[in-house]
């Protein structure tokens, strides 16, 4: 079927599976729609950066909820797709501050499945169908998972972790990662009717703790990716 008015056919495959436990039928609380339309919002994007790639979305039973559910059968869903097979890239959005973690190691306990938000269509339960505005890393997710995906299909294979392509093409100063060097990730609350501000990172010449690496040029990046990993996996 046509994908709701992106002018696109729908993906070649989107299949939905429940590798961490059944998940209780939908049901438009409050807490159920925030996640229905961030499940939207990641499928969507996805598919509008790769749109030939088929999409496999994986649902959780249990509400990741500030780090204190929900992680462990993300894991879990995690460990099911890389062991089959089932995809080369993943994306995924959640949230939950530090203080959530009681230690390093419940934090680094999260990282042993992983190889490391625009104008949106949502059609479920509880809130009027129609497009919504959506923005911030929600949206950047899948839509840098759909740009993994394209230098996939460029290089032929998937790339697993490119976490060391990306540092060694920064290195590079290569024309197709785009350093951010303004701007910084402060960020400003009202609490108990008082402006709270949390002061971040500067963004600067080559990676920071605020953009990291920076940005990339995708038309251009897609297939230096490809490249620089099918020079490593050559030798």
């Amino acid at each position: 079927m046509p994908w709701p008015g992106m002018g696109l056919a729908g993906p070649p495959s989107l299949k939905v599976i429940q590798p961490a436990g059944r998940v209780p039928p939908y049901k438009p609380t409050s807490n159920r729609e925030g996640w229905a339309g961030e499940t939207d919002l990641d499928v969507e994007y996805a598919h509008t950066i790769a749109p030939g790639a088929s999409i496999l979305m994986v649902e959780t039973p249990t509400a990741e909820n500030e780090g204190t559910t929900g992680f462990p059968q993300i894991v879990i869903a995690e460990k099911y797709v890389i062991n089959h097979h089932l995809g080369g890239v993943i994306s995924q959005s959640f949230s939950a501050t530090e203080q959530t973690f009681g230690s390093r190691q419940a934090v680094l306990r999260l990282r042993e499945a992983c190889s490391g938000s625009a104008d949106m269509y949502q059609s479920f339960g509880g809130q009027p169908a129609g497009w919504y505005p959506t923005c911030g890393t929600s949206e950047a997710t899948p839509e840098f998972a759909g740009i993994v995906t394209l230098a996939d299909q460029v290089a032929g294979r998937p790339l697993g972790v490119i976490n060391s392509y990306l540092y060694r093409l920064s290195a590079q100063r290569s024309a197709r990662i785009v350093d951010v060097v303004s701007g910084d990730n402060a960020v400003s609350f009202t609490q108990g009717g008082k402006l709270h501000t949390v002061h971040g990172f500067a963004a600067r010449r080559g990676y920071d703790l605020a953009p990291g690496a920076g940005t990339v040029n995708g038309l251009k990046f897609v297939r230096e990716l490809a490249q620089a990993a099918n020079r490593h996996h050559s030798r």
